[in-house]
């Protein structure tokens, strides 16, 4: 009996960690309010036409997280430090410094804005509250992140957790729409450059914000220079790294998928193309019943729940980085999270759309990725930095997959 249950001990450990690690954190950039914003602005306007952008944003959102995990793990360090160390000669290197470390805290502060946002669109779709009742209660998840254990393990078992909630929430919710395989399959593969021109082409850059999110890319630099970096079997780590980042984020990219494809079925089916909090149990409860506006509801609250903690985060790597020196988590984080409040009640206060809302952070987001991708493949296809790591092949799909991202963004600004 002691041997089977060791066995089975072992068995069960080998599957967690075959499934959890690094990745499971970075994951939560797949599925964050933003993400939801997107695909259900997407989904209930212009059908599938965008799902393509979401297959196309996650294969290279898992190229260039791949690439982040690799400069964690050979040099120790992210593309913000890379660029510091690049700034930091000549006269001018004190106020390069601080401009870059702006552009960074403005991706942060906007990413997790977009979070917040998500918490309180998840409260009020669950109680049928008015956003501007619950805002107060925002700043309770400064409680649960002043809870969170520092070990990497608990924080990726934790985090793991929130992002199956969140996973089952949606399958419930596309089981009650009831979709059609072979019109998704048929539509993942229909891509059409034309049809971005005009409003899908802010939708589009939003998903790519959504899910390509620069914050994202320089945490995972950090989380796996933490549990990789100081290991004396590189080649085994890597291949570690590389089995977690497909392993969780190929689940997540399909999760993502997922949130436009059920707002087709259940919004754009049901003719209704403009989705607010206020009308959304309008719509879900007399179709699907009040269950699914409950579990729409806790996907929604999880998914900011997660992506809030992962963000802030996110924030006491850099904020380490640059200064020089350690701080103190639970400080740095209910700082960061304090600075945020500021644009949430204004937005609450100017009643705007807080969906239309979103969707404008994830547009912000793409249009500043390139600060985050560029001095990335510059650092991982560096001979001089990796050595013999640099691959020709993973050279050249990068370099065409930057070119793609910020022509993308370049379409968005003629539009606009």
């Amino acid at each position: 009996m002691r041997i089977l249950e060791f066995k089975r001990t072992y068995l069960l450990q080998k599957i967690y960690r075959g499934v959890v690690g690094p990745a499971t954190i970075i994951a939560v950039a797949y599925i964050d309010p933003g993400n939801f914003a997107s695909n259900i602005e997407a989904g209930s306007k212009f059908g599938l036409e965008l799902l393509w952008v979401v297959w196309i944003s996650g294969v290279l959102a898992i190229l260039y997280q791949y690439l982040s995990g690799k400069l964690g793990i050979l040099l120790g360090v992210s593309p913000f430090d890379i660029v510091l160390q690049k700034i930091s000669l000549g006269r001018r290197s004190i106020f390069n410094k601080w401009m870059f470390f702006t552009t960074i805290f403005i991706i942060l502060l906007t990413t997790d804005l977009a979070e917040l946002i998500g918490i309180l669109l998840g409260l009020a779709v669950i109680l049928k509250i008015p956003v501007e009742y619950i805002t107060p209660f925002a700043i309770a998840d400064v409680l649960i992140l002043l809870f969170f254990v520092d070990k990497l393990e608990y924080f990726e078992l934790s985090i793991g957790i929130l992002i199956s909630i969140v996973g089952f929430s949606i399958i419930y919710e596309l089981i009650l729409a009831k979709i059609n395989l072979i019109e998704v399959v048929r539509e993942s593969f229909s891509i059409n450059f034309e049809k971005l021109y005009g409003e899908p082409i802010v939708i589009a850059t939003a998903i790519i914000g959504a899910t390509i999110m620069p914050h994202a890319l320089l945490l995972h630099s950090y989380i796996a220079r933490d549990n990789w970096h100081n290991k004396k079997d590189l080649k085994s780590s890597l291949r570690e790294h590389k089995r977690d980042t497909i392993i969780n984020l190929s689940i997540a990219s399909i999760m993502n998928a997922a949130i436009q494809i059920m707002s087709y079925y259940m919004f754009y089916r049901s003719g209704v193309s403009n989705v607010s909090i206020e009308n959304i149990h309008k719509i879900l409860q007399p179709l699907y019943g009040e269950f699914s506006l409950i579990v729409f509801g806790i996907a929604l609250l999880f998914s900011g729940i997660a992506s809030s903690i992962v963000s802030v985060q996110t924030g006491v790597y850099v904020f380490e980085s640059f200064i020089g020196k350690r701080l103190s988590k639970a400080f740095t984080r209910f700082v960061f999270r304090s600075i945020n409040m500021i644009p949430l009640i204004l937005i609450i206060f100017l009643r705007l759309d807080v969906i239309n809302v979103l969707v404008y952070t994830q547009t912000i987001l793409s249009i500043m990725l390139p600060a985050v991708i560029i001095p990335l493949i510059y650092a991982v296809l560096n001979k001089e930095l990796m050595g013999s790591h640099v691959n020709i092949f993973i050279k050249m799909i990068s370099v065409i997959s930057s070119i793609f991202i910020i022509g993308v963004n370049l379409m968005l600004l003629t539009y606009s």
